[in-house]
């Protein structure tokens, strides 16, 4: 077996419908040395009985959980479980295209300054359209403030080195199901260092209508106001550290604008009256 760079962590979880198909996907990479590790949630026993025909390849490794960790609490534990590289989160009913892997490490030792290299993402089920998001550069506020403004999480799906995770941290732990928080993480990732685009690779979102982020749009408007401002919280906590005492008056008023105003154009997650239905593919995990 070749020396494994890339830890692949797959949190599952009512997964049972989907992850076979997610686990061949995995299996075709062109590049090979990886590890998978699979994480079901609240002993799951329909899902994890899809998941050990997969044990066969000795890349492929199962841990099932005997209580409910949610989403944010099982990714957290599967990035603890890092030794290698880089860290690849890849969602139970997912898919990539053959070269993903390969593309993304090639970029990543192109780029070794780079804390994270990620492709876009083409959802597919009940919608179609393309989400990409630019080549975060320049300063670390202004990485950080690109995933408040615009909701965009498709870099949580890259690889991810191990000394910026060691750095950033967990993903927080809400009473609102962590709603949002892989954008306040990735909001913190990007204190860490640059965040590159890969153009060849493509990550293929499934969406349908059991997704745990669909399901967040249909919350009442009580819980939406809650995450959002749980959301502001992480906000204030991700941008204050990295703004000099001096800036910090113009940084809560930039963080309060983004909460509070509407613009033509920006997307939020909760809103005083109610608004059209629209596209939940900008916060996605």
């Amino acid at each position: 077996m070749k020396t494994a760079r890339v830890l692949v962590g797959v949190p599952a979880f009512r997964g049972a419908r989907f992850i076979a198909e997610t686990l061949r996907s995995i299996q075709a990479q062109s590049f090979d040395a990886f590890r998978v590790l699979i994480a079901v949630d609240d002993s799951d026993a329909e899902t994890a009985d899809v998941c050990r025909p997969y044990l066969r390849d000795s890349r492929f490794s199962l841990v099932v959980h005997d209580r409910r960790l949610g989403w944010a609490a099982n990714i957290n534990w599967l990035m603890a479980q890092l030794s290698e590289e880089f860290f690849c989160y890849w969602q139970q009913d997912d898919l990539a295209s053959p070269d993903y892997l390969l593309e993304l490490v090639r970029h990543a030792d192109s780029h070794p300054s780079a804390v994270c290299v990620y492709s876009d993402i083409q959802w597919f089920g009940s919608e179609g359209s393309r989400l990409t998001c630019p080549s975060l550069t320049g300063l670390p506020v202004n990485r950080a403030l690109y995933f408040f403004e615009t909701l965009n999480g498709t870099p949580f799906r890259g690889l991810v080195r191990r000394p910026a995770i060691e750095s950033t941290g967990s993903i927080r732990l809400t009473d609102y199901e962590s709603a949002l928080e892989e954008l306040v993480w990735l909001a913190r990732l990007g204190r860490e260092g640059t965040l590159l685009r890969a153009t060849k690779p493509t990550y293929f979102k499934r969406k349908h209508e059991d997704s745990v982020h669909v399901k967040w749009y249909e919350r009442e408007m009580s819980w939406k106001r809650s995450v959002w401002i749980e959301f502001g919280i992480g906000m204030l906590e991700t941008i204050m550290p990295i703004v000099p005492e001096s800036e910090r008056d113009s940084a809560l008023r930039v963080i309060l604008e983004r909460l509070c105003c509407r613009r033509e154009g920006r997307f939020r997650f909760y809103f005083t009256t109610p608004r059209p239905k629209r596209s939940s593919s900008r916060s996605t995990f």
